[in-house]
């Protein structure tokens, strides 16, 4: 058998067709932060089942989640609910269906890197669709209806809500449950490592927590020496400091919820955390994952997170990824700290 080799006229060719490469859902900059009509691939929380391509439609105004539509490239599925959009519409290097009828929210923390954006007038005319308007200006790139449940479209259809399901239920489930009651604010234990060694730069932001209009979870072993005793920084402090703290400490030493001993083989911060030890956050995370959460407010400081600024942190999404866990999106406080 003789070997073929590939002609240089080949070579050039592919050479010019070549685009930028695609990165991978986890390739995305760090704090992550979403805009309305950008393309981008989103992963399980849970880490079970591969990435989908998504199409945001609109960004919580915390920044927390974002409502998108599933896209797909089975072109020849579309139905009518389904429309096409081709290259020049999205810069995909491929067409895609955007699919009105399953759409759901997802957390920030899922999104990977921007691979295609549509314009504002697109996603205006694909909103008229998702209503059910019958727009004639999109006739020839929509599917004909599904007329039986027992067509293949119509079996497709279902599988790929329960994609979205698989992607967003989570979400799901945390923006209703914020509706009803406000969400719980984790203290960085770091807070309490910074003020042994520099009370003067830490005792302002924990005083912003005593006066924070949202209910605090404050690790009791944050405030605690290993003999269970008020560590010595807080024996220094003098009447008026120890005063004005004495809420945030009634409240750490009155938890009765400690999490069980962590269960943790490896976990990863994206950004990096500066912390030297993040045992004990971590440890309160996972304990809220056991109880089904997956997003964590954290009350802590910008130093304490590696190549980024305060101003990054206070509108983007820090990930962390708990092995055996999946995903866990982190949404940053961050206090101020006296210049």
């Amino acid at each position: 058998m003789t070997s073929w080799a590939r002609p240089e006229w080949l070579h050039q060719a592919l050479s010019e067709v070549e685009g930028r490469p695609v990165p991978a859902p986890d390739q995305v900059e760090f704090p992550v932060r979403v805009a309305r009509g950008e393309i981008r691939a989103a992963q399980p929380m849970d880490g079970e089942g591969g990435a989908r391509l998504l199409l945001v439609l609109d960004v919580d105004p915390d920044h927390e989640w974002a409502n998108a539509m599933l896209l797909s490239n089975l072109i020849e599925a579309a139905t009518s609910n389904d429309v096409r959009l081709d290259p020049r519409d999205t810069g995909l290097r491929f067409a895609v269906l955007a699919e009105t009828d399953v759409v759901g929210p997802l957390f920030v923390a899922q999104f990977g890197p921007r691979l295609g954006v549509v314009s504002d007038e697109d996603l205006r005319t694909l909103q008229l669709v998702q209503r059910g308007d019958d727009l004639e200006v999109l006739s020839t790139r929509r599917g004909l209806p599904v007329r039986s449940r027992r067509e293949s479209r119509a079996l497709w259809k279902g599988l790929e809500l329960q994609t979205m399901h698989d992607l967003g239920g989570e979400c799901l489930a945390h923006v209703v449950m914020k509706e009803e009651t406000d969400p719980l604010v984790l203290v960085d234990d770091a807070l309490f490592d910074i003020v042994e060694t520099d009370a003067g730069a830490a005792l302002g932001p924990l005083l912003q927590l005593v006066d924070s209009p949202n209910p605090l979870e404050v690790p009791a072993e944050a405030i605690l020496d290993e003999g269970g005793e008020l560590p010595e920084w807080l024996q220094a402090l003098n009447p008026t400091e120890f005063a004005a703290l004495e809420p945030l400490l009634v409240q750490a030493l009155r938890e009765t919820d400690i999490p069980p001993p962590a269960q943790i083989t490896e976990a990863t911060w994206r950004p990096e955390r500066s912390a030297h030890n993040s045992s004990i956050v971590e440890r309160y995370i996972a304990a809220r994952v056991a109880r089904g959460e997956r997003s964590v407010r954290l009350a802590t400081l910008a130093r304490q997170w590696e190549g980024t600024t305060s101003r990054a942190l206070k509108t983007g999404i820090i990930q962390l990824r708990i092995e055996g866990a999946g995903l866990v999106q982190v949404t940053p406080e961050i206090l101020e700290e006296a210049i």
